[in-house]
């Protein structure tokens, strides 16, 4: 028999680590020997989608590996410190994705003479578009994540530049047809700040650390071993954005010395430090 039915891998991820100093009704600073705030997420996501059929069976569309990944770590505090002795905010996160998408026996719908998707087919950003807008339907039906993770991820779906950016194309434009398809949306995002307007007054060194490590492979396979049947196009997309930051808000701070380092996560090179 001949499957006309792709193969679909989709992640739609959002992970966040917080470690915060809250406020107290009083509004009043935390009294401390010392003050030591951390946070630190290593995350992995793996997607993989194979149209590689069973029992001979030659599956006839396009294989969908689709991530949308959204990462975040944050130390900060709400609340103004006084301490004996050190302050430190850390912030650590690694943020690492795989993707794999293998096309079946037959390829994918070949295009028509003019290069486009054949009638009654779509062209390859518009299959993408529809599986996360898809997603993103389930993932709201279902209440997975919070309102703040699934807005973040409906800005991703819904967004134009968003789609732009993952758009399958190359120099000569867009990609009509392809027999598997990886495309990896990945946004990592480190911070360790103290906000504007809140004091920090201690005895010892105020250390401000942050450190990211983003990662990410993609890969497509669109062999295809019966190439009278369909195409074996092959595309893989990757937008990767990671952010890194350390930062002291302005107010009248009093420290013995202080640190601000935004770093890679892990990284052995000695870092680029603001050492006063």
């Amino acid at each position: 028999g001949v499957s006309l039915t792709p193969a679909l891998g989709l992640n739609m991820v959002s992970n966040s680590t917080t470690a915060r100093l809250g406020t107290d009704s009083s509004g009043s600073p935390i009294w401390a020997h010392s003050v030591n705030i951390s946070a630190t997420q290593e995350a992995t996501t793996t997607t993989k989608a194979s149209a590689e059929a069973n029992g001979g069976t030659a599956a006839i569309g396009v294989s969908l590996a689709l991530a949308l990944v959204d990462d975040e770590v944050l130390a900060t505090t709400d609340r103004s410190i006084t301490s004996v002795g050190a302050v430190t905010f850390t912030a650590m996160g690694k943020s690492e994705g795989e993707l794999e998408a293998k096309a079946g026996a037959s390829g994918a719908k070949a295009a028509d003479d003019n290069g486009n998707a054949t009638a009654g087919d779509k062209d390859v950003d518009t299959k993408v578009n529809d599986q996360l807008t898809t997603g993103k339907t389930k993932q709201a039906n279902s209440d997975v994540g919070d309102s703040a993770q699934q807005g973040k991820t409906t800005t991703t779906v819904t967004d134009d530049d968003s789609k732009k950016q993952r758009s399958a194309k190359t120099s000569e434009g867009k990609v009509a047809v392809a027999a598997a398809v990886a495309v990896n949306v990945q946004d990592s995002t480190v911070t360790a700040v103290v906000p504007n307007a809140v004091v920090i007054n201690a005895g010892g060194k105020l250390t401000i650390t942050s450190g990211n490590t983003t990662g990410a492979k993609a890969s497509a396979d669109g062999t295809a071993s019966k190439a009278e049947v369909g195409i074996g196009v092959a595309g893989a997309v990757q937008v990767v954005a990671p952010h890194t930051l350390a930062s002291l808000g302005t107010s009248s701070h009093t420290v013995n010395g202080h640190a601000i380092t935004a770093r890679q996560y892990g990284n052995p090179a000695p870092p680029v430090v603001d050492d006063y």
